[in-house]
């Protein structure tokens, strides 16, 4: 049902998927990113306009959240990873940073009670 209201040209759209990621409802989240990237992926690059990397860097970030919400931590970095390359000054660059800060923590006494 999600599907079918992302239209990934559309500004609007990663609005929509961030309320459902707000709204925990991860799973339609991550379908209709999904079907956003497949339709971005679909028109080909001379039928996107200018900045699509930024949409498909947008909906990569946002699917790296929702992945992270369900504990998919390594998918999720992937995803941020991927975003990142493609805007390496947007919001997955900082997210990646921190997830990686996440990931790298060590306490020792945490290790042995």
């Amino acid at each position: 049902m999600t599907e079918q209201i992302i239209d990934p040209i559309n500004d609007n759209s990663a609005q929509i998927i961030e309320k459902l990621i707000a709204e925990n409802r991860l799973d339609d989240a991550l379908a209709a990113i999904d079907h956003a990237l497949a339709e971005l992926s679909s028109r080909g690059d001379s039928a996107l306009p200018r900045g699509s990397d930024n949409a498909k860097a947008s909906f990569l970030f946002l699917r790296g959240k929702a992945l992270w919400r369900l504990g998919r931590k390594a998918d999720a970095i992937s995803s941020y990873e991927a975003a990142a390359a493609l805007d390496p000054a947007g919001p997955a660059s900082v997210a990646l940073d921190q997830a990686r800060s996440i990931m790298d923590f060590f306490h020792h006494d945490l290790l042995n009670p």
